[in-house]
């Protein structure tokens, strides 16, 4: 059975360690930001959804291509 190329540079437990570590860093920071540049009660609401919605799109393509490049490197 074939390898994925996702899963041939997810493959060691550390790498997926990795990668789930910078998914929820990059999803919380797109929270931060938005709530700093909104502010207030509107600033959470729409800082919390923005956090869940990178975590499903932005984030796993950020920490993704950290670990590649982190692999290339190496």
């Amino acid at each position: 059975m074939r390898r994925s190329f996702v899963q041939s540079v997810l493959s060691s437990q550390k790498q997926r360690q990795r990668y789930y570590y910078f998914k929820n860093i990059t999803a919380g920071l797109c929270g931060i930001a938005t709530f700093v540049g909104l502010g207030g009660v509107f600033g959470i609401a729409l800082g919390v959804a923005a956090t869940v919605l990178a975590y499903f799109t932005v984030a796993p393509i950020v920490a993704f291509l950290i670990c590649l490049f982190e692999q290339m490197a190496s």
